[in-house]
């Protein structure tokens, strides 16, 4: 049987063992870069995967796009022929796949029932748990909570408050240095290893929480949604008024900036309701990093 290849950023990993488990429930073979056994030739094994493989989905983040493996894996799939489907996780889309209309994904969704339609065109599909709707036709993966174990409501959980917190993070280096692409270490950083969740510091113990962690009763799906949805509105139209500031005049600079200020006080207001969010879920006090106390202070005018 063809199977389905993942290409994505081991910073993506919790998304892409979700998206994997969805896929498999849905009755197709799925490679994903964990088969590689210890000693083989990653770059053999992986062509292999690739040249025998129905199609290709590729997770597209900021991070991924870093990602030369990502990069070759898809300069692999273009040279193979392979039918690619983008789907954006976070950030913008690829400039190799500029050409091909991505699925969002954003704060760790999984794809509608469609998408699996025009995979299970391309890939044959085992007998798998799609139910029938009143209708009679099997809706694949229609509703993601009905049909996805309890296992999948907390690894998307802990997907969002990884997503979460690291839109904090950019969003305090785009306010620390305006107009620059250089990543910036923080006394705090949050990041992901093997699906876990880890927040390190140098003044506070080192805080590690897996999706069987979290206090799901604490997490309220509903409020998140339409607050991370709003942030990312925001922050994408913050950076995008951030770039255009050194092309402008003067005056135009300033009515800019005044509503940059506008857009960073609403930011910071829903950042600061999401990280309660995070402290009930996750069961800790982060530091003030996630606090926001000096990003989100006024601007001192000179």
């Amino acid at each position: 049987m063809s199977h389905i290849f993942i290409s994505y950023s081991h910073s993506d990993s919790v998304y892409a063992h979700k998206l994997a488990k969805a896929l498999k429930r849905a009755g197709f073979s799925v490679w994903i870069d964990e088969k590689i056994e210890e000693g083989e030739q990653w770059f053999t094994t992986i062509t292999k995967a690739i040249t025998d493989s129905a199609a290709i989905i590729v997770i597209m983040s900021s991070q991924a796009e870093e990602s030369e493996w990502v990069q070759k894996e898809i300069l692999l799939a273009k040279r193979e022929e392979k039918p690619i489907f983008p789907l954006l996780l976070e950030g913008k889309d690829f400039d190799l796949l500029i050409d091909i209309q991505h699925i969002d994904v954003k704060n760790g969704k999984l794809p509608k029932s469609n998408f699996y339609d025009r995979l299970g065109k391309l890939s044959p599909r085992r007998q798998s748990l799609r139910t029938p709707t009143p209708t009679g036709s099997l809706d694949t993966l229609a509703d993601e909570n009905a049909l996805l174990p309890k296992t999948a409501e907390l690894e998307n959980a802990l997907t969002k408050i990884i997503a979460g917190l690291n839109l904090i993070d950019r969003f305090t280096d785009k306010v620390s240095k305006p107009h620059s692409t250089e990543p910036r270490k923080y006394k705090t950083q949050a990041s992901q290893e093997d699906g876990t969740l880890v927040i390190k510091s140098v003044i506070y113990p080192e805080i590690r929480r897996t999706a069987n962690d979290l206090h799901l009763n604490e997490w309220d799906d509903m409020r998140y949604q339409a607050l991370s949805e709003k942030t990312f509105r925001n922050f994408e139209q913050y950076n995008n008024l951030d770039k255009e500031l050194p092309m402008l005049s003067i005056d135009e600079k300033v009515r800019i900036k005044q509503r940059m200020e506008q857009i960073k006080q609403e930011l910071c207001k829903d950042f600061r309701e999401m990280k309660v969010i995070y402290e009930k879920t996750l069961n800790v006090i982060l530091d003030d990093h996630y606090s926001l106390y000096f990003t989100c202070a006024p601007p001192i005018e000179k």
